[in-house]
């Protein structure tokens, strides 16, 4: 692997880390390749190709959760390395044979044989590297950085490589407790070989103009977006002739109107509640006591176009 002195949260790093396959893109791409389980936070791994390729500009993801993470890591690092007797240091590295491999480790001891990987995640999250899990989206991203540091997954198998290990940190900022989970490399052979195909095969649809869903269904999915746009543009029109409709009855002070083949009516406002949960927040009822009146629903298809694709045309 190859070092890059670069200071982690700056434009020239945030600059080398769009340019390449990081943490963040890999957890797409893993549950893409159906590793781990796809998480509404992840980005859909079309999302990440089409970032690659300059086709759609890359979102920033800015938000509350992730300021708190960025902001504990300090603690946790130091909380850690008193626990484990080991100076960790953050480092930028690049894979040699894949250059595109690029991975932002938040702690590296001096031998290079243990690495530090710090999360300041939910509560669940952190209940479960108490008990010695990490799980797995967490755990993809960690065995990211072992290829982009250590190489080929099926090299770690090695008697040199035996003894290098990864360490996944929990911290919680609000009562400054941390979790540590150690793991071998060569425990997770299996999955990171599986990782590393996964990597690569989206390299090589970069590489030949490939998109990662196949060009069948990116066709259907473009038509499917062109027809949902028109299907706004007239969404609008209506809207705006229903407007016009409703400002003639009140100008003749009538609260319903038929004709055309249309009837519109003057609802009365009522109070409602918004969502299930707003009501559920509101009463003070566990998971536990609103688990009986849940029911199965059907599986079904949704199909939802972002905001950004409905504004083109």
């Amino acid at each position: 692997m190859k070092i890059i002195k670069l200071e982690q949260g700056t434009p020239a790093w945030h600059a080398w880390r769009n340019e390449g396959l990081g943490s963040s893109d890999v957890s797409a791409i893993a549950a893409h390749a159906n590793l781990v389980e796809y998480k509404p936070w992840m980005k859909p791994v079309s999302r990440v190709y089409e970032e690659k390729k300059g086709l759609r500009p890359k979102e920033s993801f800015d938000s509350w959760l992730m300021r708190r993470g960025h902001a504990g890591e300090g603690f946790v690092r130091a909380a850690i390395a008193e626990q484990m007797g080991m100076v960790f240091v953050p480092l930028c590295i690049q894979s040699d044979d894949q250059p595109l491999l690029r991975a932002s480790l938040d702690g590296i001891d001096f031998s290079h044989t243990n690495t530090l990987e710090i999360k300041n995640p939910n509560d669940t999250v952190h209940s479960l590297a108490a008990a010695g899990v990490i799980v797995d989206y967490y755990l993809v991203q960690m065995l990211h950085q072992q290829i982009v540091l250590a190489g080929h997954p099926e090299t770690w198998l090695d008697a040199a490589m035996q003894g290098r290990t990864m360490t996944f940190a929990s911290g919680r900022p609000e009562d400054r407790s941390v979790h540590r989970v150690t793991s071998r490399l060569v425990d997770h052979v299996a999955m990171a070989v599986s990782l590393y195909d996964a990597m690569i095969d989206f390299i090589d649809a970069l590489a030949n103009d490939r998109p990662p869903m196949g060009e069948d269904f990116m066709a259907k999915a473009s038509r499917y977006t062109a027809i949902q746009r028109e299907i706004d543009f007239l969404q609008n029109i209506q809207d705006s002739i229903k407007g016009e409709l409703s400002d003639a009855l009140d100008a003749k002070g009538r609260v319903r109107g038929s004709g055309g083949g249309l009837t519109l009516s003057w609802q009365e406002p009522k109070m409602v509640v918004s969502s299930v949960k707003d009501l559920i927040d509101g009463l003070g009822l566990t998971e536990e006591q609103v688990k009986p009146y849940k029911k199965e629903r059907s599986g079904f298809w949704r199909a939802s176009v972002s905001a950004s694709r409905k504004k083109e045309s």
